[in-house]
């Protein structure tokens, strides 16, 4: 049927868990509108437009929930910038240095594996959550017991604010994932569009 796609991927995972996805899609509308927006009314271009971001939104977290499946993550990041080092009001400045410090990380310790997610608090600023493993020797310190009893570290070295670490079990990491995920949202896909939303490092399973 002229306009319709079919598609079915398979995929496997370095953990043995196995994803088969059958789509089926009309691009009749985005093939129209590439074509001639005057065909629709401002209210359609509107719908078009949500529905846009809400597809972009589902392929980000499926995105970053196929990433997250690719290597055994021993801790469970978050990164907070200092206002008076770096303008966390600008998503591009902050995740420039912390790409930049995640490079110099890789140096000391080549086989450090990283997937990390900005998320936008309610202030504006911006802030990171996501993983990471095999951390060689990169410096941690003690930081706190959570009120589960769980140890909590930071980076020591990290000279842009604050962070934590948080060691996970393997049998949490679905529950992780989701947790992460959460933090993908509508107002990112908007701020970053036709941006990555998203960066990992390329040792990935």
């Amino acid at each position: 049927m002229e306009g319709y796609k079919r598609n079915l991927s398979i995929k496997i995972f370095p953990n043995g868990q196995v994803s088969i996805i059958y789509n089926f899609c009309c691009d009749l509308i985005t093939r129209k509108i590439k074509n001639d927006k005057s065909l629709f009314n401002e209210e359609e271009l509107k719908d078009i437009e949500r529905k846009n971001i809400n597809d972009s939104l589902m392929r980000t977290k499926k995105k970053i929930f196929d990433l997250s499946k690719c290597a055994e993550w021993d801790y469970m990041l978050t990164i907070t910038f200092n206002p008076e080092l770096v303008d966390s009001y600008d998503l591009q400045c902050v995740s420039k240095k912390l790409r930049e410090w995640l490079k110099r990380q890789k140096i000391k310790s080549p086989d450090l594996q990283y997937l990390v997610i900005p998320e936008m608090h309610k202030s504006g600023r911006w802030h990171f959550h996501g993983f990471l493993s095999n951390i060689g020797d990169i410096p941690i310190d003690f930081y706190k017991k959570d009120k589960n009893g769980r140890m909590v570290f930071h980076l020591s070295k990290f000279p842009y604010g604050f962070n934590t670490i948080i060691s996970i079990n393997r049998d949490e990491l679905d529950k992780c994932v989701n947790y992460i995920s959460k933090y993908i949202t509508k107002e990112l896909c908007q701020v970053e569009k036709g941006k990555k939303r998203y960066f990992h490092s390329n040792n990935l399973g």
